[in-house]
């Protein structure tokens, strides 16, 4: 009988991110199914700029360094986790960018507050939203200039504040990282050439 992939939910609600062995991308889907409802599934290659969607990072970056940003910002409620392996492994870093520190000083937090215009495309229409979202359970943040633009002019203040703490992932094959998408935002350093970078995702509720 195959073993499941082990995930200490523990550690990944304390510290927002894990590091976690898994073999095959039936590991990645087990491993998604133990944390909630998978609601894609699918393989992110890093392309050059032309052909892809203009409303998306890689139509404006292409194979050049990803903005942090937030998995679903588009969605009402951006989906809670984020799994990712990269099966090849790769010299190309992911880039995490811990929030948390950020939300907990008041004076940032509260530029984090105010409006931003999501603009979701494929003709849904537009709505405001903050890059800070606080609820009676909790909150998250929402963050993707791709999508997103600020109302009036503290969109450089949010840059500025909203990195909070970074930690560098370099690929190897045979593991996969899962995060609080609420919580992390996430980019990609520049893909050196020739590179053929792959990674599999999957985007939970």
């Amino acid at each position: 009988m195959r073993s499941k992939p082990y995930l200490d939910s523990g550690e990944l609600l304390s510290e927002g991110l894990v590091c976690v062995a898994v073999a095959s991308g039936e590991d990645l889907v087990e491993i998604g199914t133990q944390l909630g409802v998978v609601l894609k599934h699918d393989v992110i290659v890093a392309r050059e700029a032309r052909g892809a969607d203009d409303n998306s990072l890689s139509g404006r970056h292409g194979l050049g360094a990803l903005p942090p940003h937030t998995d679903g910002a588009t969605q009402p409620v951006p989906p809670r986790w984020v799994a990712m392996r990269c099966p090849e492994g790769s010299d190309t870093k992911t880039l995490l960018y811990d929030t948390q520190p950020v939300v907990a000083r008041s004076a940032d937090a509260s530029a984090l507050r105010r409006l931003w215009i999501v603009k979701p495309g494929g003709g849904r229409k537009p709505f405001y939203a903050p890059v800070l979202q606080i609820t009676r359970s909790g909150w998250w943040v929402r963050f993707n200039t791709a999508c997103m633009s600020p109302i009036g002019s503290h969109g450089d203040a949010v840059l500025r504040v909203i990195s909070g703490r970074l930690i560098e992932h370099r690929w190897r094959p045979g593991e996969a990282i899962v995060f609080d998408n609420w919580r992390f935002l996430h980019a990609r350093a520049a893909v050196r050439a020739g590179e053929r970078r792959r990674l599999e995702r999957l985007i939970i509720r």
